[in-house]
């Protein structure tokens, strides 16, 4: 069974990682600084192996099928609906964006607000609380 701890651990460090680029990245200076590359790369492959080591567990975990690569990986995720066949689709140098914000916990549809969270919406799928 999918360790929702797990997820919500990797998921944190995702969040953690896009926050210190925010904060920390200097994008106006990345094209004559080699530091701010260096920082910008390394932080962006944290990430990222986050997103493999979380869709590695939860396709081992859940029987989901043998990846023969770690694009599989999410496609087998998108094939057993646990992601969106956007992310599946990804190819490398491609960018996926979840375009939520975040921290808000609600989403306005006309005049209502509904509660919604992006994380909890991903959490849901391992069966783990935000």
């Amino acid at each position: 069974m999918t360790d929702p701890a797990l997820v919500r651990k990797k998921l944190a460090l995702i969040e953690a990682y896009v926050h210190e680029l925010r904060t920390l990245g200097r994008p106006e200076t990345l094209r004559r600084d080699v530091r701010e590359q260096r920082f910008t790369l390394h932080t962006l492959q944290l990430a990222a192996q986050a997103a493999l080591d979380v869709a590695s567990h939860v396709v081992s975990d859940e029987g989901l099928g043998e990846p023969a690569t770690n694009r599989d990986l999410f496609g087998l995720l998108a094939r057993h609906r646990w992601i969106d066949a956007a992310l599946a689709a990804a190819k490398p140098g491609d960018a996926v964006l979840i375009a939520g914000k975040g921290h808000e916990q609600f989403q306005v549809v006309g005049a209502e607000r509904r509660p919604f969270s992006d994380r909890a919406s991903v959490l849901g799928h391992v069966g783990g609380a935000a």
